[in-house]
């Protein structure tokens, strides 16, 4: 194994911890209910905390007792609706709204050659966008756990994967959940909810954080020097970005319009000193990789619809 990059502790349980919040953050489309949440969610998160950092009891007992406060077993989506899918939604799960200040932003884009990266897609049955929050949370779900399966064979692989996770967690899901917490707070005030899905977002954003600090020491110091800022100033150019340079694929060998928001992208990592390769290729061979690895994250612990 390369000794420049040590084993990261606790793959499987952080591989599990994301893709169980990822499930709970489709409450509507998985029907989640109360009784689900206290029976399945809590006895993986009490398993899950011996582990990891981002889990505190003091949260598991104020989630016992949010759960409890629930009436019905139909208030938690009634809640769910109410912060992150009710218009005026006042909590978007979407990170792009925070990240851009809009959607299909240059940090969706981003997100998306990310999941192509490891050959990973949203289903055609998930009917939202890319910058989702559960999709993020898959995403790393996923490449965890091929982390944990490959990376002590493959050091060059573990080396890119590490650094593409920190990247991902500093620059795209961090800062977007935080203002999604930010967001949620207040929402959860001004209705009078329940703070079952203030504790689910908050918990997530300690894990994330923690993660982070995890990998600092392993990523180039640019990478992780600053988070970007926050919609609108985070939309601001970057000034040697070049939309209309001409670029190679790394896989065809053809040549192709970099475009704006491909642009950006590069420089951002040429900046931070990360490797941006994997950027480096066209629409028609993304499209047939999707086509020819698709594939799709590790099963879920707490119990799926059906």
């Amino acid at each position: 194994m390369n000794a420049q990059v040590p084993q990261l502790p606790s793959l499987m349980p952080r591989a599990e911890f994301y893709l169980c919040m990822a499930h709970v953050f489709l409450a509507t489309q998985q029907g989640l209910t109360k009784t689900q949440l206290k029976e399945d969610l809590l006895a993986d998160l009490h398993a899950l905390s011996e582990e990891l950092p981002g889990i505190q009891e003091s949260q598991l007992k104020a989630l016992t007792a949010a759960l409890d406060e629930l009436s019905d077993e139909q208030d938690l989506i009634k809640e769910y609706s109410r912060l992150f899918v009710t218009p005026p939604t006042p909590a978007p799960l979407n990170l792009g709204y925070y990240l851009d200040g809009g959607i299909m932003g240059t940090s969706t884009h981003a997100m998306e050659i990310y999941y192509l990266r490891y050959q990973l897609e949203k289903d055609n049955a998930f009917h939202d966008l890319p910058d989702h929050l559960a999709l993020n949370l898959q995403w790393l779900a996923w490449v965890l756990a091929q982390l944990l399966e490959e990376g002590g064979d493959q050091p060059a692989f573990q080396k890119q994967a590490v650094q593409d996770i920190g990247s991902f967690i500093n620059h795209y899901t961090l800062p977007g959940i935080q203002q999604l917490l930010a967001k949620t707070r207040a929402a959860n005030k001004e209705y009078a909810l329940s703070s079952t899905w203030l504790l689910l977002v908050e918990m997530t954003a300690n894990q994330l954080q923690a993660d982070l600090d995890a990998l600092k020491a392993w990523l180039p110091q640019e990478a992780v020097k600053t988070t970007p800022k926050p919609a609108p100033e985070y939309r601001e150019a970057v000034t040697d970005a070049q939309p209309n340079e001409l670029i190679t694929c790394n896989a065809c060998g053809v040549e192709f319009t970099a475009g704006e928001a491909l642009a950006e992208m590069i420089s951002r990592l040429k900046t931070a000193g990360v490797t941006y390769d994997h950027l480096l290729i066209c629409s028609n061979c993304r499209e047939t990789s999707l086509d020819q690895g698709r594939m799709t994250p590790p099963g879920s612990k707490i119990k799926h619809k059906g």
